[in-house]
């Protein structure tokens, strides 16, 4: 098995007594200062969330790898110009509308490899009866 890529943490600690800032603060936060350390600080807490869909969609270890972090090189551009009111749902969103693309782009890829393959195929064939 492989080097963990991801580092699961949970906080024991309830989160009344945390002081960590909530997640729509930070989005304010970044928007103004374009700190990009804001959104590390966001992603890390929901790191491991958005591997488990990726891992549902994608059912493969290393995409779901690359997924992540196209995930969070995206959230730069998308965090400045999408109005954000509740971060864990939105990140949920992106990450799945992300996974489906990915699918569908696979799914067009395979359909457009078999058509060029029949087409090869019927033409041979019908070089094949002259």
């Amino acid at each position: 098995m492989s080097v963990l890529f991801l580092k699961f943490k949970r906080n024991n600690v309830p989160a009344l007594n945390r002081t960590e800032e909530s997640d729509e603060a930070l989005v304010m936060l970044y928007r103004r200062t374009k700190d990009t350390g804001i959104v590390g600080r966001l992603f890390e807490r929901y790191t491991h969330l958005v591997y488990g869909v990726c891992l549902n969609y994608l059912k493969d270890d290393e995409r779901c790898k690359d997924a992540v972090m196209e995930i969070f090189e995206a959230l730069f551009a998308k965090l400045a110009t999408h109005e954000v009111h509740n971060f864990k749902n939105w990140l949920y969103s992106v990450t799945r509308n992300y996974c489906l693309m990915e699918l569908r782009r696979e799914n067009a890829s395979f359909r457009l490899k078999n058509k060029l393959l029949n087409d090869f195929v019927e033409e041979d064939m019908d070089s094949d009866s002259v």
